[in-house]
């Protein structure tokens, strides 16, 4: 993967169908395979966390099929690193002093985007509650703990 192309997006395009390859039933199980995708998502999972809040959308996709994950599953997550690849040298960056839009420096700004029908088979929406609220209930227990 050393000598890979890097992919300017975090997820293939055409996600519908992409989606619902990924959600066909998986009839072989390969326990290395399973191993190595999980190891794969893992690793994203972290990345995300840490440092790469833009790859959230594909971790998601990709961690719920860790169970029985197909070479699909793997060439999805492979493209994933592609993209990371190119996002090697961009880092993260909290301007306090060159602020030049409406934002005031030293303040911390928060969106949110909804989930509205973004589950492809059934059309549901992937979070039980809207994803602004789940944020302030995890910032009011943060503010809590401090």
């Amino acid at each position: 993967m050393e000598q890979c192309n890097p992919l300017p997006t975090p997820f293939p395009q055409k996600v519908d169908e992409i989606v619902k390859e990924l959600a066909e039933p998986v009839a072989i199980h390969k326990d290395k395979l399973v191993k190595e995708y999980q190891a794969l998502v893992g690793s994203f999972l972290y990345l995300q966390l840490h440092t790469f809040p833009e790859i959230s959308w594909a971790v998601l996709v990709l961690s719920k099929y860790l169970i029985r994950p197909c070479p699909t599953h793997l060439v999805i997550a492979k493209k994933l690193l592609r993209y990371l690849k190119g996002r090697k040298n961009v880092t993260l960056r909290w301007c306090t002093q060159d602020c030049t839009s409406a934002h005031l420096p030293g303040t911390i700004y928060g969106y949110a985007d909804a989930s509205f029908a973004d589950t492809i088979p059934l059309r549901h929406s992937s979070a039980d509650t809207s994803s602004c609220s789940t944020e302030l209930l995890s910032l009011g227990v943060q503010v809590e703990l401090l």
